[in-house]
Protein backbone atom coordinates (compact mmCIF):
# COMPACT_ATOMS: atom_id res chain seq x y z
CA UNK A 1 0.00 0.00 0.00
CA UNK A 2 1.42 3.65 -1.00
CA UNK A 3 1.33 5.79 2.10
CA UNK A 4 0.84 9.08 0.40
CA UNK A 5 -2.19 8.08 -1.54
CA UNK A 6 -3.56 6.80 1.86
CA UNK A 7 -2.87 9.61 3.77
CA UNK A 8 -4.49 11.95 1.13
CA UNK A 9 -7.51 9.70 1.62
CA UNK A 10 -6.92 9.48 5.20
CA UNK A 11 -6.73 13.09 5.53
CA UNK A 12 -10.04 14.07 3.00
CA UNK A 13 -11.73 11.31 5.02
CA UNK A 14 -12.51 8.89 2.11
CA UNK A 15 -10.24 6.16 3.51
CA UNK A 16 -11.14 2.51 3.97
CA UNK A 17 -11.13 1.26 7.39
CA UNK A 18 -7.72 -0.89 5.92
CA UNK A 19 -6.20 2.68 4.62
CA UNK A 20 -6.70 4.12 7.99
CA UNK A 21 -5.26 1.75 10.48
CA UNK A 22 -2.07 1.46 8.02
CA UNK A 23 -1.95 5.55 7.91
CA UNK A 24 -2.66 5.40 11.51
CA UNK A 25 0.01 2.62 11.94
CA UNK A 26 2.54 4.15 9.86
CA UNK A 27 2.10 7.89 11.98
CA UNK A 28 2.43 5.59 15.28
CA UNK A 29 5.80 4.36 13.92
CA UNK A 30 7.01 7.71 13.07
CA UNK A 31 6.23 9.06 16.04
CA UNK A 32 7.99 6.47 18.20
CA UNK A 33 11.24 7.52 15.94
CA UNK A 34 11.38 10.63 17.37
CA UNK A 35 10.74 9.97 20.96
CA UNK A 36 13.52 7.81 20.28
CA UNK A 37 15.62 10.62 18.57
CA UNK A 38 14.76 13.26 21.46
CA UNK A 39 16.10 10.87 24.43
CA UNK A 40 19.46 9.95 22.39
CA UNK A 41 19.86 13.41 21.21
CA UNK A 42 21.91 14.33 17.90
CA UNK A 43 25.60 12.60 17.14
CA UNK A 44 28.55 13.75 19.21
CA UNK A 45 30.85 15.94 17.20
CA UNK A 46 34.44 15.75 18.23
CA UNK A 47 35.64 19.13 18.57
CA UNK A 48 39.26 19.96 17.64
CA UNK A 49 41.25 22.28 19.59
CA UNK A 50 42.80 25.44 18.87
CA UNK A 51 46.44 23.71 17.89
CA UNK A 52 45.04 21.15 15.64
CA UNK A 53 43.09 23.69 13.87
CA UNK A 54 46.40 25.87 12.87
CA UNK A 55 47.96 23.24 12.43
CA UNK A 56 45.14 22.60 9.21
CA UNK A 57 45.52 25.86 8.12
CA UNK A 58 48.76 26.21 8.07
CA UNK A 59 49.47 22.77 6.16
CA UNK A 60 46.43 24.57 3.71
CA UNK A 61 48.67 28.17 3.13
CA UNK A 62 51.61 25.64 2.57
CA UNK A 63 49.92 23.65 0.20
CA UNK A 64 48.36 26.51 -1.53
CA UNK A 65 51.95 28.28 -1.72
CA UNK A 66 53.66 25.32 -3.05
CA UNK A 67 50.80 25.22 -6.04
CA UNK A 68 50.61 28.64 -6.69
CA UNK A 69 54.60 28.61 -7.44
CA UNK A 70 54.54 25.91 -9.38
CA UNK A 71 51.56 27.22 -11.41
CA UNK A 72 53.80 30.82 -11.52
CA UNK A 73 57.14 28.43 -12.45
CA UNK A 74 55.23 26.91 -14.86
CA UNK A 75 53.64 29.99 -16.79
CA UNK A 76 57.00 31.92 -16.44
CA UNK A 77 58.62 29.05 -18.29
CA UNK A 78 56.08 28.59 -21.57
CA UNK A 79 56.27 32.32 -21.62
CA UNK A 80 59.64 32.38 -21.59
CA UNK A 81 60.10 29.19 -24.35
CA UNK A 82 57.51 31.21 -26.37
CA UNK A 83 59.83 34.34 -26.73
CA UNK A 84 63.08 32.45 -27.30
CA UNK A 85 61.38 30.48 -30.11
CA UNK A 86 60.56 33.56 -31.37
CA UNK A 87 63.60 35.18 -31.12
CA UNK A 88 65.37 31.73 -32.17
CA UNK A 89 63.05 31.11 -35.18
CA UNK A 90 63.45 34.90 -36.86
CA UNK A 91 67.36 34.12 -36.40
CA UNK A 92 67.47 30.83 -38.11
CA UNK A 93 64.95 31.34 -40.50
CA UNK A 94 66.97 34.54 -41.83
CA UNK A 95 70.33 32.37 -41.91
CA UNK A 96 68.57 29.47 -43.74
CA UNK A 97 67.20 32.07 -46.12
CA UNK A 98 71.09 33.67 -46.59
CA UNK A 99 73.04 30.15 -46.19
CA UNK A 100 74.61 29.67 -49.89
CA UNK A 101 77.73 27.96 -48.81
CA UNK A 102 77.59 24.64 -48.36
CA UNK A 103 80.18 22.25 -45.77
CA UNK A 104 82.27 21.24 -48.29
CA UNK A 105 82.95 24.41 -49.91
CA UNK A 106 83.54 25.81 -46.99
CA UNK A 107 86.11 23.02 -45.98
CA UNK A 108 87.79 24.07 -49.58
CA UNK A 109 87.38 27.90 -49.17
CA UNK A 110 89.53 27.06 -45.24
CA UNK A 111 91.92 24.90 -47.83
CA UNK A 112 92.53 27.69 -50.19
CA UNK A 113 93.28 29.81 -47.29
CA UNK A 114 95.70 27.91 -45.72
CA UNK A 115 97.13 27.41 -48.84
CA UNK A 116 97.70 31.16 -50.18
CA UNK A 117 98.85 32.68 -46.84
CA UNK A 118 100.89 29.71 -45.28
CA UNK A 119 103.88 27.66 -45.73
CA UNK A 120 102.90 23.90 -45.59
CA UNK A 121 104.35 20.94 -45.12
CA UNK A 122 102.58 18.50 -46.94
CA UNK A 123 98.78 18.19 -47.38
CA UNK A 124 96.08 20.44 -45.92
CA UNK A 125 93.99 18.73 -43.75
CA UNK A 126 90.45 19.36 -42.35
CA UNK A 127 90.18 17.93 -38.86
CA UNK A 128 87.24 19.62 -38.10
CA UNK A 129 84.24 21.24 -39.20
CA UNK A 130 81.19 22.37 -37.70
CA UNK A 131 78.00 24.64 -38.63
CA UNK A 132 76.89 27.08 -35.95
CA UNK A 133 74.41 30.00 -35.93
CA UNK A 134 75.53 33.23 -34.98
CA UNK A 135 72.63 35.50 -33.93
CA UNK A 136 73.41 39.14 -34.23
CA UNK A 137 71.47 41.79 -32.19
CA UNK A 138 69.60 42.54 -35.62
CA UNK A 139 67.38 39.32 -35.97
CA UNK A 140 67.57 39.21 -39.35
CA UNK A 141 71.14 39.46 -40.13
CA UNK A 142 71.65 36.35 -37.94
CA UNK A 143 74.37 33.84 -40.23
CA UNK A 144 75.59 30.42 -40.21
CA UNK A 145 79.29 30.06 -40.04
CA UNK A 146 81.18 27.07 -40.37
CA UNK A 147 83.98 26.67 -37.52
CA UNK A 148 86.86 24.77 -39.24
CA UNK A 149 90.00 23.26 -38.07
CA UNK A 150 92.72 22.72 -40.40
CA UNK A 151 96.03 21.30 -40.29
CA UNK A 152 98.85 22.37 -42.71
CA UNK A 153 101.80 19.89 -41.66
CA UNK A 154 103.26 23.03 -39.60
CA UNK A 155 100.45 24.17 -37.50
CA UNK A 156 96.98 23.86 -36.44
CA UNK A 157 94.02 26.76 -37.50
CA UNK A 158 90.69 27.76 -36.21
CA UNK A 159 88.87 29.19 -39.40
CA UNK A 160 85.49 30.63 -39.70
CA UNK A 161 84.30 30.88 -42.90
CA UNK A 162 80.88 32.50 -43.13
CA UNK A 163 77.70 30.62 -44.74
CA UNK A 164 76.58 33.89 -46.69
CA UNK A 165 80.12 35.25 -47.95
CA UNK A 166 82.93 32.42 -47.93
CA UNK A 167 84.94 35.43 -45.91
CA UNK A 168 87.36 33.56 -44.01
CA UNK A 169 88.47 34.65 -40.44
CA UNK A 170 91.05 33.25 -38.09
CA UNK A 171 90.35 32.60 -34.63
Amino acid sequence: MNFEESYKKYAEGTATAEEKEFVEAEMEKSKRLFEIIDRIGPPEIDRADGATIKKAKKKFILKSAAHTAIIAFAVVVIIASAICGGVFGTAVSAAKKDLVISRAQAENIAVAFVADNFKSAGKIIVNDCEKTLRVKPKLSRSVYVYEIEVFNGIAEFDLVVDGKTGLVTIE
